[in-house]
């Protein structure tokens, strides 16, 4: 052991990970015999992790990770935590709409896409995960920059790499944002490749948690099917903020 650790800091860790990787339960007399603590060091750190809902104790006598260690692995892993939480309802908007959906998260000044479920149709577009594309460009990264202040908007657009500007202009990137700030959805008709369109949404948690992306080809975002794909993304969208408020409150 290293000078500089804290020995009760050091046991607790190690009695954190070998209820871990024990498939079956152990017991305080387990753990402590396993590790080589005393009884009651190996007691009174067990119900330190419990009074902090670290660890809760199960009916055969042993331990299991218990809530308090939620907001820790969200941290850790909070973009997996996302994909793996949004999937499915990702899964029911592509059978509901019949276009590919993706979930894109910031990275800097990119988008990066997290998950993907792809039409079945045969000509739709479809594609694979962790894409990364500048926030200016599309309709995700519009969503993704809707909950900035105005002037870190136009910092990031300055930043752009000149690809973003192809086919399309400053205001352009503006007026998608003003979009999603005023209908909770927001479009973009080809500011990546003129026969790409996308239609977007923010999932809020307290900030922009993540966007669901539709993405198709023109036909897909007619006029006269436009509004009700805006409708079933919205749902959604409502759908996915709810599940993780949900969490949140358990």
């Amino acid at each position: 052991m290293s000078n500089n650790q804290v020995p009760a800091v050091e046991k607790a860790i190690k009695i954190m990970s070998l209820i871990a990787e024990t498939p079956g339960a152990m017991t305080t007399s387990d753990l402590a015999r396993s590790l080589k603590i005393s009884q009651a060091t190996c007691y009174r750190i067990i119900q330190t992790l419990v009074a902090n809902d670290w660890i809760s104790p199960c009916g055969d006598g042993g331990y299991v990770f218990s809530r308090g260690l939620h907001s820790i692995a969200r941290q850790l892993f909070p973009t997996q935590i996302i994909a793996d939480k949004l999937q499915p309802a990702l899964k029911r908007l592509v059978e509901v709409t019949g276009i590919t959906a993706k979930i894109s998260v910031r990275q800097g000044n990119s988008a990066v896409s997290i998950v993907r479920v792809n039409s079945s149709r045969p000509m739709a577009l479809n594609g694979q995960t962790g894409s990364l594309f500048p926030l200016a460009l599309g309709s995700s990264g519009a969503a993704l920059l809707s909950n900035l202040e105005d002037g870190e908007i136009d910092k990031i657009i300055v930043q752009s790499p000149a690809s973003a500007w192809q086919n399309q202009t400053p205001e352009d990137v503006r007026q998608r944002v003003a979009e999603c700030r005023r209908e909770g959805v927001c479009s973009d008709n080809g500011s990546y490749r003129p026969y790409v369109h996308t239609l977007s949404a923010p999932i809020r948690n307290g900030k922009n948690l993540a966007v669901i992306t539709l993405l198709g080809l023109p036909d897909d975002f007619a006029p006269e099917v436009l509004p009700e794909l805006k409708k079933v993304l919205k749902r959604v969208v409502n759908e996915c903020e709810c599940e993780f408020k949900k969490e949140e409150n358990l």
